[in-house]
């Protein structure tokens, strides 16, 4: 019953929308709405490919318009199907047949496609590979969902489709853009570009392909300067504007150093379609301001390795992009494969009637004749990377439908397909619904070697990327393996550099181009950021230079690469770059110094005189003269005055905690002793001989209350 529901809705929205198909369908020829091959089987698979462009007059079919690429892989799921029907152990006596359609890369041409596989002449259809696009795999899954047919693409790598609650219906051969993005960051990390622009379609493709980048550069530490967004199908001379920033940069004009902040960024990451792509290496190639750059490209997996995409309008591109590094699904080798592609020939090959078109392109031959550069296809031609992941797609629906047959019966035969399929007590529903369950949980050893198998969103669980590097070898482009990367449990994953391979940058070099936002400013010189347009914040890695911090500041950095100026620490400078805080150096008096020679010689001189005073002031005691002088006080004087003499000797020697001590402390006492001494002294004899006329003796004028009394003025000054 919700088959038939759905089926009585789907006639509802075509008779709606059935002027918006007529105008698809424009001037098309007829021949355009017919499959480009198909096969009669048991059940049939259904395919989307990129066979042809759809130009301003709609699907024009010609030598001219040709994708090799596309006819490359839906010859790869013909080849597939012939080749499963011939497997005695998959799906024994059960055959396969294909209907193979263009989708012209165009997402409305596309979904009138998708539209035929639900005719009453393909009610058998199980499954469809493809599409190439993600935004046409996203519009053709949406209507198959509707009647429960699986899609597995062997391009599409939007993360978009990754959602499995939006689409259920949906899986995928190749790697997500998850993984591709992570590729690119680990390239970016290995050569030390900080700072990198960015050019994408404005489809999902593009954009849920860059935003992933940005997001991981992030992490990073890596900058995006520039970041143009251009529609899919943007006009050269929307290209052109587009561009302007590349050649002009963003202009941070706050102070007068003003700064360019795209004029070290060489590498731009360019997240978009085969055709896009095209257009800006064309539009960058004729300007030569543009050229001048030296731009070294980053290539996601939709154009970065395909020779096509350096041709725009007669235009060889190919100066432009040298030194391009492409990212791209591995290429697995599929022998069996290009020795099928190596016996075809316009003569004995008859099943597709498009051939043709794609053998006089692939063979260079001057327009429609048969005089060509190549005679014939070879094993050793380069056909499309996404070739196995064709394969993989086909076996895996093929394995599907052996796994849920063989859950159903004892035996996988014509008999239990029959059964199965049209038991009455299950309806078509029911059963492509158990066949799309057993789908997400197919398990085989796929094209490169390894199990194929998805998770719970219809992604592949691992991922290897080829790396690649377009070179001029003998004077002929070519995308040369340099390496590759490993998805795992890491963000980075793994990068490995390809034995015996060297990687040839833009202009023929060999020395990796430098792409960072800001130069260094010198040692110890500050730094301050400059905002970001794109986030509203500011560059990590773009800074103008603003001088050394002041005199005894230091240029404190931390966890980034801006400071902040610093004081140094009590007894500490800065040194002349000002990057760190050095102890004061020591200066003082040595003992062999002329100055403190004759210091310590006053200093003996004066203390033999003290000393000779002590004897004679000893000796002579009890002298009236001595007597009369205050004798105690004197000699209180005296020995400070002996003690200051002395403690010259601790100011002569090196400087250390005690003797540091000893000077603070005792010059003062020793100052206190002799002041506080005479002052005593002075009191006592005015107070003698300024007494008025009485005759009692002043008071506290003993040698003992003088004592005290020195002892309290030392004592309060200490």
């Amino acid at each position: 019953m919700p088959f038939l529901i759905a089926l009585a809705s789907l006639a509802a929205v075509i008779a709606v929308a059935k002027p918006e198909f007529d105008a698809l369908r424009g001037p098309c020829r007829p021949p355009c709405d017919e499959p480009l091959t198909k096969r009669v089987g048991d059940i049939v698979l259904g395919g989307l490919f990129p066979v042809y462009n759809l130009g301003n007059e709609g699907c024009v079919r010609s030598k001219s318009t040709v994708r090799e690429f596309g006819f490359e892989r839906l010859e790869a799921m013909r080849f597939a199907v012939e080749r499963i029907n011939a497997n005695a152990s998959l799906l024994p006596g059960i055959e396969l047949g294909y209907e193979l359609r263009d989708t012209c890369s165009d997402a409305d041409y596309a979904l009138r496609q998708s539209l035929k596989f639900l005719n009453e002449d393909s009610v058998d259809t199980l499954g469809v590979v493809g599409a190439a696009g993600s935004s046409i795999s996203i519009r053709a899954t949406d209507l198959l969902n509707l009647f429960f047919v699986p899609m597995m693409s062997y391009a599409s790598t939007s993360a978009t489709l990754s959602d499995s609650d939006r689409y259920p219906s949906f899986y995928r051969s190749i790697p997500s853009d998850k993984f591709q993005a992570s590729a690119m960051v680990a390239i970016a990390k290995k050569y030390g570009w900080s700072f990198v622009h960015g050019i994408h379609s404005d489809d999902n493709y593009g954009k849920d392909g860059f935003n992933s980048f940005k997001a991981l550069a992030s992490k990073q530490h890596i900058d995006i300067g520039l970041n143009v967004q251009l529609k899919k199908d943007a006009a050269i001379s929307e290209v052109q504007d587009a561009l302007k920033s590349l050649k002009h940069g963003i202009l941070n004009s706050e102070s007068d150093n003003s700064t360019r902040v795209n004029q070290n960024g060489s590498v731009v990451i360019m997240f978009c379609h085969f055709d896009l792509a095209r257009r800006v290496l064309y539009v960058i190639n004729n300007d030569p301001n543009l050229r001048s750059r030296n731009f070294t490209f980053i290539g996601s997996d939709s154009w970065g390795d395909k020779p096509e995409a350096l041709l725009f309008e007669g235009t060889d591109t190919t100066a432009t992009a040298l030194g391009l590094i492409s990212v791209n699904p591995s290429q697995i080798n599929v022998p069996d494969y290009r020795r099928h592609m190596a016996q075809l020939s316009p003569s004995t090959y008859k099943t597709n009637g498009w051939f043709l078109d794609y053998w006089r392109s692939k063979l260079e031959c001057v327009n429609e004749t048969f005089i060509c550069k190549h005679d014939n296809l070879t094993t050793d031609m380069d056909y499309d990377s996404k070739v196995s992941y064709v394969l993989d797609a086909v076996y895996a629906f093929a394995h599907a439908l052996h796994n849920l047959l063989e859950s159903k019966c004892d035996r996988v035969d014509p008999t239990c397909f029959n059964k199965t399929l049209y038991d009455e007590k299950q309806n078509v529903e029911k059963f492509i619904t158990a066949f799309k369950k057993s789908v997400g949980s197919v398990n085989f050893t796929s094209s490169s070697g390894e199990t194929f198998e998805l998770d719970k969103n219809g992604d592949l669980i691992s991922a290897e990327y080829d790396i690649k590097n377009l070179q001029l070898v003998e004077s002929t482009k070519s995308f040369v393996k340099v390496g590759l990367w490993i998805g795992g449990d890491n963000v980075l994953g793994t990068l490995k550099e390809e034995n015996g391979s060297t990687i040839i940058w833009h202009g023929g070099s060999t020395r990796e181009p430098i792409s960072v936002c800001s130069l260094p400013c010198g040692e110890g010189v500050r730094r301050v950021s400059i905002p970001d347009p794109n986030t509203g914040g500011s560059y990590e890695t773009c800074w103008r230079c603003v001088g050394l911090c002041d005199r005894h500041h230091f240029l404190a950095v931390t966890n980034s690469l801006y400071g902040q100026c610093q004081r140094c620490p009590v007894n500490q400078t800065s040194n002349d770059l000002r990057t760190n805080c050095t102890d004061l150096p020591v200066s003082h008096l040595r003992w062999d110094d002329g100055l403190a020679v004759f210091v310590m010689i006053l200093a003996v001189a004066g203390s033999l005189l003290i000393v000779f005073t002590l004897i004679t002031f000893g000796v002579k005691w009890r002298t009236p003269l001595i007597m009369a002088s205050s004798r105690e006080l004197s000699v209180v004087m005296l020995i400070g005055m002996l003690l200051s003499y002395l403690l010259t000797f601790i100011f002569i020697a090196k400087p250390t905690d005690v003797t540091c001590g000893i000077q603070r402390f005792f010059f003062g006492v020793f100052l206190s002793v002799i002041f506080g001494a005479l002052l005593v002294k002075t009191n006592r004899i005015s107070r003698l001989f300024n007494r008025s006329a009485s005759v009692q003796r002043p008071v506290c004028i003993s040698p003992t209350n003088q004592l005290m009394l020195t002892s309290c003025i030392v004592l309060g000054a200490c």
